[in-house]
């Protein structure tokens, strides 16, 4: 069991520090009424429960500062300590489908009294936008996750990315004492998610010894959110303007080693051979700013095009998600199957596949195979080979990466890509804008 004195050190970490709540325990009858609906989201939930939500005071004139449409089913009274019997409300966003620049408003949580919003609970940012479209409530409950005597509040909620893939995500609001309000552990978020534990509330508190046992073996790393403030103060030193290839020019958070240090991954291609040129900064070790990685590129050459749709040219999609194959080795060191492609005006394509990883600040690639295409006439010659240069079919090309990596644990990597251009100024506002894209990777 972990006591009051770890969480003081886990809220320590947290990005978000809003106003409201108190103390107080949930009576059991109404946490299991909350429970019904959220550990079996397909059915109904417990009738009492909802005639309770659909009498809640929704429509009285004191709650038109939050917009959106009440989620009757997710919605309850709630007792809450110093708060008294109030009613936890969620609010689905107006819009079903995406916003065109990319900031899709949120669901959003508050308590109500008398038809009055005593406290919004917190959003991924201040605008209540995410980068992934809401699309339900799964699941809402009321435990005392780290038990120090105050009801925490637990949402389940489904999202869509722009490559429509679909996931839940799992929150867990810390409620403070003296009515100081609610605040989110992102690390938490984050373990859940990474660790697929967002199924159901009774896998979040099966999982609660676990994480934090997970949190007193981080030895000092930062929280998320503190991370990505370093990366936003730090915009100068990876933002800069560029003189050559800028006909695509975005960015990504991501953490490739998986060592709890964040990077912002740089990529830019243009030209008229489609040449992309890649740098990644990583929070250093004592998480008060950026350091270079360095990279085995070839001074001139292209590197991999790591970005969605690199061979697009001027007309190439902004602000979308790339998907990097990633094998994991015995000694969990983490690779990805990276390819590139080139031109030599509109009959020569040069094409190439490599293994990508990052260990010790340094990115290290190894070819795996290359495919050159020659069109002279209708008909084009293909000549495909192996990193020995060996003869291989194009069949073999395409399987090749699957081979390399034959017998190692496979999954999947998503870059979320955001526009250089789009960059805000502020460093909280790029701060947003990088947690969006990290949001993409996470998933």
């Amino acid at each position: 069991m972990r006591r009051k004195e770890l969480l003081s050190a886990v809220l320590f970490a947290l990005l978000i520090g809003m106003t409201g709540c108190g103390s107080g325990t949930q009576n059991e009858t109404e946490t299991d009424m909350a429970e019904d609906i959220s550990e079996d989201i397909s059915e109904a939930g417990d009738p009492e429960t909802e005639a309770e939500a659909a009498d809640m005071p929704a429509s009285e004139d004191g709650i038109s500062d939050i917009s959106g449409t009440l989620i009757k089913d997710q919605t309850f009274q709630v007792d809450l300590g110093e708060w008294g019997s109030v009613t936890f409300a969620a609010y689905a966003p107006e819009n079903s489908s995406f916003a065109a620049d990319g900031m899709n408003p949120d669901v959003r949580f508050c308590l109500m009294k008398d038809g009055q919003v005593l406290y919004e609970f917190p959003g991924w940012n201040e605008e209540h936008t995410n980068s992934d479209l809401f699309l339900a409530v799964s699941a809402v409950a009321f435990r005392d996750y780290n038990e120090d005597g105050l009801d925490d509040v637990i949402t389940i909620c489904e999202y869509e990315t722009m490559s429509g893939e679909g996931y839940q995500l799992a929150r867990i609001y810390f409620q403070l004492e003296n009515k100081q309000g609610f605040e989110e552990d992102q690390l938490l978020t984050e373990y859940l998610l990474k660790n697929h534990l967002t199924d159901s509330v009774t896998a979040i508190m099966d999982a609660r010894e676990d994480y934090w046992d997970y949190f007193a073996s981080m030895n000092g790393q930062r929280s998320t959110d503190s991370q990505m403030k370093v990366i936003a103060e730090n915009r100068d030193m990876w933002a800069g303007e560029l003189d050559y290839a800028d006909d695509l020019y975005q960015y990504a958070v991501a953490d490739l080693d998986h060592n709890g240090r964040y990077e912002v991954v740089v990529s830019n291609m243009g030209g008229t051979g489609m040449y992309t040129y890649s740098r990644f900064y990583e929070i250093n070790e004592n998480y008060d700013g950026l350091a270079e990685c360095e990279t085995d590129f070839v001074e001139g050459d292209s590197q991999p095009d790591l970005m969605t749709g690199s061979m697009g040219g001027s007309e190439a999609p902004t602000n979308t998600a790339s998907l990097l194959k990633t094998y994991m080795n015995e000694q969990g060191a983490f690779y990805y199957a990276v390819y590139d492609m080139t031109r030599n005006g509109a009959a020569e394509y040069y094409e190439n596949v490599r293994s990508l990883t990052l260990q010790d600040g340094k990115i290290l690639t190894s070819p795996i195979a290359c495919r050159t295409t020659i069109y002279n006439g209708e008909t084009p010659s293909v000549t495909c080979t192996d990193a020995s240069g060996n003869a291989i079919s194009e069949e073999d090309y395409e399987n090749a990466a699957e081979q390399y990596f034959s017998g190692w644990q496979e999954s999947e990597t998503w870059l979320g890509w955001q526009d250089m251009n789009d960059l805000r100024s502020t460093a909280e506002e790029i701060s947003a804008q990088l947690d969006q894209s990290l949001n993409v990777f996470l998933y």
